[in-house]
């Protein structure tokens, strides 16, 4: 008898903590996921492991995954969607706004007349109640969360934030949650808080709109969370680079082992959602509810993918316009390639050969990339120079950081040596070895790696020519 009773129960039991798991979000609270600071990132360049996090098509497969479990997640993006020094005449900024559409995000929190442009176009309903302009939206109601967006009035399409009183502490009484999106200075947000008292502070990077994304504030996250008036406060990091998720979604996607035992698993844990590296995509070592989108996202399923086509179909558009237009220059190259310099420098040729340097273009063939108006100039010789690189084709010798990528082309110094000298510094390096491209790059450390030249100039690190 008591064994037909636990044939009956237990499936019973295991099937009701089940349908716990995969309930409505009133189950475990309140689900959101926020990202952005997207700055016209579709993926990272891939070129450096320590920056290669983030990016839009990665942000979307994150989102897939989060709603593939709970539908009803709300999706905040805040900061600037396309690179702001590109504005207006970037032809990926039409492509930004399909990305970033085919994610249903629940609210946006926009940084400048360009972005709320493009949250519009994108049907992204852009929140902010000190707004000037009477096409934004004051505050939002998503169920039973209502979310509000302060812009600093230094933006020039927000009002003063002079008008904090009753009536603004009202706007959200009838709901449970307050969600507050912002981008004031920390006194302001400081009155903010304690006059709107919001459950939870979401803000939009304070780093300047000419930094470029590179996964620093994976080595910094716990600067990123604050304390206002007793509600969280997160700073959302460069390119989409990390997401910030509520705690219900850190704790309740480890899977029904650790809800029947009440497991507290390891924070390496949280979050993974079917990826293989824990180091990529962990929870920090601080226990924050952030997923930094490592490499393994980059593998999954992403609701950007359409738009990724359309990216990599302007990217090869703008390549091949650009052989176009180069061809003309070929016969009157001045660029000779790398073999050339051997005949003379045969020390440093082998020391080149055995250098990255030398087939730089395998990187971008593995990623697919070789083709890419963005990417092509730091791994060829020449790319925006008359006479250089058009493609792997058509001028083969000039492929990979050759000699004439450092030191300028190489003809006439080849007709006459003494009579032409060529000159390289590590001003040169600096063209190419910068953030997100290479972000630890130290002249120094390597240097040594490529460290060539005679006794009389064994370096170039005075910028002495060679």
């Amino acid at each position: 008898m008591m064994r037909s009773f636990l044939q009956l129960v237990l499936p019973l039991t295991y099937l009701f903590f089940l349908s716990l798991f995969f309930a409505s979000p009133k189950i475990y609270g309140y689900s959101w996921a926020a990202f952005g600071e997207i700055r016209g990132g579709f993926e990272p360049c891939g070129c450096d492991p320590s920056s290669d996090v983030g990016g839009l098509r990665r942000a979307g497969a994150f989102v897939e995954q989060v709603r593939k479990k709970d539908k009803l997640t709300d999706v905040f993006v805040l900061g600037h969607l396309n690179d702001p020094k590109k504005s207006g005449q970037d032809i990926n900024a039409n492509i930004m706004v399909k990305g970033v559409k085919s994610l249903s995000i629940t609210a946006g929190f926009p940084m400048s007349k360009d972005d709320l442009a493009t949250f519009v176009a994108a049907k992204i309903p852009p929140v902010l109640t000190n707004s000037l302009l009477p096409s934004t939206v004051r505050f939002l109601k998503s169920r039973d969360t209502c979310v509000l967006g302060f812009a600093s009035p230094k933006e020039g399409f927000s009002g003063p934030l002079h008008f904090l009183n009753e009536d603004l502490a009202k706007l959200c009484s009838s709901t449970s949650r307050r969600v507050l999106l912002t981008a004031v200075s920390d006194k302001e947000l400081t009155d903010l808080a304690e006059v709107i008292k919001p459950d939870l502070i979401l803000r939009s990077s304070e780093r300047d709109i000419s930094v470029k994304p590179d996964g620093s504030e994976m080595s910094h996250a716990a600067t990123l969370a604050e304390v206002y008036a007793g509600a969280p406060s997160y700073r959302i990091p460069l390119g989409a680079s990390g997401v910030w998720v509520s705690k219900n979604l850190q704790r309740g996607f480890l899977g029904i082992k650790n809800l029947l035992s009440e497991e507290k698993p390891e924070s390496s844990n949280f979050l993974k959602f079917g990826s293989t590296s824990e180091k990529d995509n962990s929870i920090q070592s601080e226990g924050l509810p952030i997923v930094w989108l490592g490499k393994d996202y980059a593998t999954l399923p992403s609701p950007v993918d359409k738009a990724m086509k359309l990216y990599n179909k302007a990217e090869k558009q703008k390549f091949d316009e650009h052989v176009k237009a180069k061809m003309k220059f070929r016969s009157s190259s001045q660029y000779k390639g790398s073999e050339t310099c051997q005949r003379c420098h045969q020390k440093e040729y082998d020391i080149w050969k055995r250098s990255d340097h030398s087939d730089a273009v395998h990187t971008l063939k593995a990623a697919q990339k070789q083709e890419h108006s963005s990417c092509i100039g730091c791994h060829v010789v020449g790319y925006e120079k008359n006479g250089g690189y058009l493609n792997q084709k058509l001028t083969p010798h000039l492929a990979g950081v050759g000699c004439e990528s450092c030191h300028g082309a190489g003809k006439e110094h080849a007709k006459n040596p003494k009579m032409n000298r060529l000159e390289g510094g590590k001003f040169v390096c600096a063209e190419c070895h910068v953030t997100p491209h290479s972000p630890k790059f130290d002249f120094d450390t390597y240097w040594e790696k490529i460290k060539h030249g005679t006794k009389k100039n064994p370096t170039i690190q005075d910028d002495q020519p060679l």
